[in-house]
């Protein structure tokens, strides 16, 4: 027999409410005693009187029962919501009520199914056995019983069918609930539906029914199929008892006689007689064999089998498109569905799908129309990428790597076939595109996992549309012999291995195979897709097998109007007749494709979903073996091999086109991860500072690397570190590199301290073309005429004279509306034209990255050729350009932009202040710092990330590392990470800076501090004897001391302090070295505790690594769990003498402070430019609270005399001098350069530590 698939009562809704009539107390009993039986799984009696079937089961039965029949189901006639089909051995256990009225209820439960169909014409009973039925089949076995006229009895909204079989008359009521029990949680997504018998008011047994009964025949004269007989006298007769009953017979039918025996989960009763079956004229429908229907099951695994006897035969199908358009239109419904949850949790995101097609064939734009059609009615965004067939392999490949680029795109199909006049490899362009994006399943990737049994990737559409109709046949394929015709790479193979992963026994025949209709008609179930026009035959196929036509071919057909027609590799007409399902051409299996596609494309999207909610890193950590004594830091960072860049970059979550790996071991980071990363929460945010250091520095940037080992290797935190960009000059004079130490460094330490990727070298690049250009417009306009001058800035270029977009941004800013360089009075020329530089008044340096004290101050101009033109100037160190801090506090590249035309060089004679804008400078600047603005990726010894980039100085600068870097960290970790960022030197400056200058800025409410403290520093301030590079420790410094260690903590309390001021949780880390007692450690943590830190740690990684901060990252875990309550210092309105005034008196302890008569004009030139309205970045020496280096302790009430000050207007911030500050540093006696060397033989660089 053949059936067909269909969704369902799609238009069901309203017959399935619950009505008010007296009959609803009954069923709410019910409801309660069904409920007590879920709790039990054990009970088999659990489930009774009622059935868990999904819509398709439901309407693949109704299917079957209409083409039993040989009618076609009726479109016109009222539909009715459901029929029941009776089934199975009644019984259950005394005191579980399922049917009846309630003063009159029995405990004979009936199995049934739900069936949806518009019609009822016929009323199944028959062969019984009570099973379990499963959500993946229904246990079904029945005869026909006579015609059934229905009847609907409207009673608010429950439907009742009066079915009437001679002298048997029944009622039955249809309710639809949800069973939440424990055997259906694994049930596909469908609607479960609960059924129950009523016990119709005023409707027995009549009369006459034990008179009918009596005349029913001898059940061993009836013929029956070839092992019917046999199987049935096996088990017994379960279907009809001659023993009269008391109660009804609606919902009871029978009680279960004793004898009862247990097969698995199948209960199979043997009544104590046979009891008949009705007449064979009841039976048997005219015109159809006399063989009742059957279907036998076996229980495997939980799993039901169908087992069909293979003399039944079919009666005719007609068409069957509906049903697969059916099947297609409720897939995309349910897609539907989850796109519109996606846009709710992420308003702004849509599923993409990118369609390639190269050329113009007609035939693709219908198919590529149909895939848009069907992914817009869901709401995937489609992107058309038609290209010219003139285009060629490497721009088509161009192209896709794109796409497989692009974040907003979440599949990407390349239409078949490629329509290029040039020779283009289909399967090389097939497998380009991404395996994460391949929704088509063609990537030899995505194929090799299906090989392999691995459906993580995505499954080939047609292929995987097949199996879909398979399943929703109601055939199970688990066991089932299946055979497909045809081994391309797009049906054939990939179906074969999407079978067998799906239990089938599977062959797979092809053109070349012998005795092909043999093998095929062994098929249970049948794939063809072989391209040859009807080349399966009706008697090719196995009664009642399953046939999915993959093939479309068009052939001649002078009928109609195109002349030719299209039809199968199946002969449709005469394998209908035969198959149980069987798919036409065209509209089988088209729109089952399609929907695949769409649901890939779905599936997809949630993937990249899912990246947003569950940010949750799978990193693997590099493990670390210390060794004692620790070794020089180089030897450490060579003794570790760094994991690729790239499997480190991916293991955070960058797509391929966020980052571009400089060589092996480090990347830049590009800014589009933001824009991608917009809707996701930030991370927790600390900052780690320190007290008051000696010259040897306290380990801040150590204990940063430290604790990240230990929160991501040891907590399993997604956590960053972000730290600044080490310069060159103090690499090569005093500190030998920066970056960390011992078991807490970033590797490659080499190319972490040299170089790195060039930022500071884009930086002093930047920073000295503007330099070379002031000089020059200085030149220029000292040495030309004003129409000269004029002339030559706006040259005629092709007899065409035009101004630049920076110069008309200048004749914006000097009110000069006109945009014709001809136009132009000579008034406006001149204004145009002249800066009207004062040399005297150039604040401009140029910059280079290395120590050279004799750059400190300098004459240029000496040339002959400069015509005398000559100044003083100076160089400072590249990380104190004021380039540098831009770089740092830019949030994007147009902040970068605009902060650049804003640096003031210096001022005209006016007065007027002269900005990089003015000299045209912006653009070039931009060009150079283009890639700078990038941050930098690297990884630490145990493999966890860090973002180095930038690298202002915190004396002259606010000593932070940059807002962008921040910014990505905090995106990538996600709302649970933790992102630790480091502040030069002490509070007093870095933190100060980072909190009042960096976090104004971005926006960001750090919740945490980490001081770090060490027992050496301590005593320094203490009155420990002075600590010098170069020479060795006093003993007081390697001995325990404890009451020099005392002596030192109130510059520990002052710290701290600084801290709370802020509103922020305090976590002190004592940064232990091997000299250090216990007795000297525990005091300063009772004194930290006592100070109102949250927490005071003991920290041994740099000897450890990250289990050696472990500790105190449990400590950083709790404090960031708390609210911070952070505020800033001082409010922008200030004044700049009150701002300067709060930070040194609140931040340093100073009781008053002194400004020089030329700061106070300065301050009053500020204050008509309206630069008083920005931060203050306080330039002071490092070693002490005070103004004097010299000075240890915390010192109060002392005084602070501000020498000089000046803006740096890009930046943002206004810098205070106080005392002498170098910004060039020089080469001791003695540099580290003495000891660095490379090693030509074996590629190494000798001397960093």
């Amino acid at each position: 027999m053949t059936k067909s698939l269909r969704n369902g009562d799609n238009n069901n809704d309203d017959d399935n409410d619950n009505d008010d009539d007296d009959d609803d107390d009954d069923d709410d009993d019910d409801d309660d005693d069904d409920d007590d039986d879920d709790d039990n799984d054990d009970d088999e009696d659990a489930n009774r009187g009622r059935i868990v079937c999904p819509r398709r089961t439901r309407a693949a039965q109704a299917e079957l029962f209409y083409r039993a029949m040989g009618r076609r189901t009726p479109k016109s006639e009222t539909k009715l919501v459901a029929a029941v089909l009776f089934y199975g051995a009644c019984g259950c256990s005394a005191g579980k009520p399922v049917v009846g009225r309630k003063e009159n209820r029995t405990h004979h439960p009936v199995h049934s199914s739900s069936l949806s169909f518009p019609h009822v014409r016929h009323l199944f009973f028959g062969e019984m056995c009570d099973a379990t039925c499963s959500p993946e089949s229904i246990v079904v076995s029945g005869f026909v019983c006579g015609r059934t006229t229905p009847r609907l009895r409207n009673e608010t909204s429950r439907k009742y069918y009066r079915c009437t079989a001679r002298n048997y008359a029944i009622n039955v009521a249809v309710t639809q609930d949800v069973i939440p029990h424990e055997s259906h949680k694994s049930m596909p997504i469908y609607e479960q539906f609960k059924m129950r018998f009523v016990v119709p008011r005023n409707n027995s047994i009549r009369q006459n029914d034990e008179q009918y009964r009596d005349s029913l025949p001898n059940p061993e004269t009836i013929p029956r199929p070839n092992g019917v007989g046999d199987s049935v006298r096996e088990r017994g007769d379960a279907r009809f008892s001659r023993a009269r009953r008391e109660a009804p017979l609606a919902g009871r039918m029978w009680r279960r006689p004793n004898g009862g025996r247990s097969l698995g989960s199948i209960q199979l009763s043997f009544p104590s007689q046979p009891s008949p079956p009705p007449p064979a004229s009841l039976l048997t429908p005219s015109g159809y064999p006399f063989a009742p229907l059957r279907r036998d099951y076996t229980m495997t695994d939980q799993n039901l089998t169908i087992l069909r006897p293979n003399n039944i035969a079919d009666p005719p199908i007609t068409d069957m498109r509906r049903d697969e358009d059916d099947n297609a239109r409720e897939i995309r419904e349910g897609l539907i569905k989850d796109v519109s949850v996606l846009k709710e949790q992420l308003p702004d995101f849509a599923p993409g799908l990118a369609i390639v097609q190269v050329g113009a064939r007609e035939d693709s734009n219908v198919y590529i129309k149909m895939k848009i059609n069907a992914a817009r009615e869901i709401g995937i965004n489609v992107r058309r990428c038609q290209l010219p067939n003139t285009i060629t392999e490497i721009e088509l490949i161009n192209k896709v790597t794109k796409l497989n680029n692009d974040p907003n795109i979440h599949g990407i199909i390349v239409q078949m076939p490629l329509d290029s006049i040039n020779k283009i490899n289909s399967h090389l362009i097939t497998d380009l595109v991404s395996p994460n994006k391949d929704v088509d399943g063609l990537n030899t990737i995505n194929e090799g996992r299906v090989a392999i049994g691995d459906m993580s990737g995505f499954l080939p559409c047609t292929p995987n549309g097949c199996i879909e109709l398979i399943k929703r046949s109601g055939v199970p394929i688990g066991g089932a012999k299946a055979v497909v015709l045809g081994r391309s790479k797009i049906v054939g193979t990939p179906v074969a291995e999407l079978l067998k992963w799906h239990n089938a026994t599977v062959t797979v025949c092809h053109s070349k195979t012998k005795n092909l209709s043999d093998v095929v008609r062994e098929a249970d179930i049948l794939v063809v897709g072989i391209g040859q026009p009807e080349l399966v035959k009706g008697d090719w196929i196995k009664p009642g097998a399953v046939v999915i036509d993959c093939g479309i071919n068009p052939i001649p057909d002078s009928t109609k109007k195109s002349g030719q027609r299209l039809v199968g590799d199946v002969a449709y007409q005469e394998a209908v007749k035969v198959a149980s399902y069987i798919t036409p051409v065209p509209g089988g299996v088209g729109p089952m494709t399609v929907a695949m596609l769409m649901k890939n494309t779905v599936i997809s999207a949630q993937r990249s979903a899912e990246k947003l909610f569950n940010s949750q890193w799978k990193l693997r950590t590099l493990k670390l073996n210390p060794v004692r004594p620790v070794p020089s830091d180089i030897d450490i960072s060579r003794s570790q091999e760094p994991k690729s860049i790239v499997a480190l970059a991916e293991e955070i979550g960058l797509l391929s086109n966020e980052f571009s790996p400089y060589g092996s071991k480090k990347a830049k980071i590009g800014l589009s991860v933001l824009q991608r990363l917009k809707n996701q929460k930030n991370g927790k945010y600390v900052v780690v500072a320190g007290i008051t250091p000696t010259p040897f520095g306290e380990g801040k940037s150590t204990t940063s690397v430290g604790l990240v080992q230990a929160l991501t290797a040891h907590r399993g935190k997604n956590s960053f570190v972000t730290l600044r960009q080490p310069s060159q000059g103090p690499t090569f004079g005093v500190k030998g590199g920066a970056a960390g130490g011992g078991y807490s460094q970033v590797i490659p330490m080499e190319e972490f301290n040299l170089h790195l990727t060039g930022d500071i070298h884009a930086v002093s690049a930047a920073n000295n073309l503007l330099a070379a250009q002031i000089d020059a417009r200085y030149f220029h306009e000292s040495t030309q005429s004003d129409k000269v001058l004029y002339d030559r800035l706006v040259p005629t270029i092709k007899g065409v004279r035009k101004f630049s977009k920076i110069q008309l941004r200048r004749l914006e800013k000097l009110g000069i509306t006109k945009t014709d360089p001809n136009s132009l009075t000579e008034e406006e020329k001149r204004q145009f034209a002249r800066l009207d530089i004062d040399p005297n008044n150039i604040i401009w340096t140029r910059v280079v990255d290395i120590n050279d004290r004799f750059l400190r101050k300098i004459s240029i101009g000496q040339s002959p050729t400069e015509k005398g033109k000559t100044r003083e100037t100076s160089f400072c160190i590249s990380v104190g350009s004021e380039i540098m801090a831009i770089l740092a506090l830019s949030t994007n590249a147009e902040d970068m932009k605009k902060r650049l035309g804003n640096i003031v060089i210096g001022f005209s004679k006016s007065g007027e202040p002269l900005t990089a804008e003015d000299f045209g400078m912006t653009g070039a600047m931009a060009i150079l710092l283009k890639d700078a603005i990038e941050p930098t990726l690297m990884q630490s010894l145990e493999g966890t990330p860090v973002i180095v980039h930038a690298g202002p100085f915190a004396n002259i600068a606010h000593g932070c590392s940059s807002i962008i870097g921040d910014a990505i960290a905090l995106k990538l970790v996600g709302p649970k990470g933790i992102v630790i960022t480091e502040a030069g030197f002490g509070s007093d400056i870095g933190m100060e800076k980072f909190f009042d200058i960096k976090c104004r800025t971005s926006g960001y409410v750090p919740n945490a501090v980490v001081l770090v403290a060490t027992i050496r520093a301590l005593k320094m301030h203490g009155g420990g004897p002075p600590v010098t590079t170069g020479a060795p420790l006093k003993k007081e410094y390697i001995e325990e001391n404890v009451e020099l260690v005392r002596k030192g903590l109130p510059n520990l309390r002052k710290h701290i302090s600084n801290g709370l001021k802020y509103g922020v949780s305090v976590v002190v880390a004592i940064n232990s070295h091997s000299t250090d007692t216990q007795a000297e450690l525990e005091l300063v943590k009772q004194a930290a505790l006592e100070s109102g830190a949250t927490d005071a740690v003991i920290c041994t990684h740099w000897a450890e690594g990250g289990a050696g901060a472990i500790a105190l990252a449990d400590a950083v875990i709790a404090a960031t769990e708390k609210n911070s309550n952070f505020e800033l210092l001082y409010d922008l309105e200030d004044s700049i003498e009150e701002k300067i005034n709060k930070i040194a008196k609140e931040i340093y302890g100073a009781g008053q402070v002194v400004l020089a008569e030329k700061v106070q004009k300065k301050i009053e030139q500020y204050n008509k430019l309206g630069y008083n309205k920005f931060p203050i970045c306080m330039a002071k020496t490092s070693n002490s609270l005070t103004g004097d280096p010299a000075i240890k302790g915390a010192p109060t009430g002392f005084i602070l005399d501000i020498t000089d000050i000046f803006v740096s207007t890009g930046a943002g911030f206004i810098v205070p001098m106080v005392g002498e500050i170098m910004m060039m540093p020089g080469l001791s006696t003695r540099p580290s350069i003495y000891d660095m060397d490379w090693n030509t033989e074996t590629d190494e660089i000798e001397g960093l530590f």
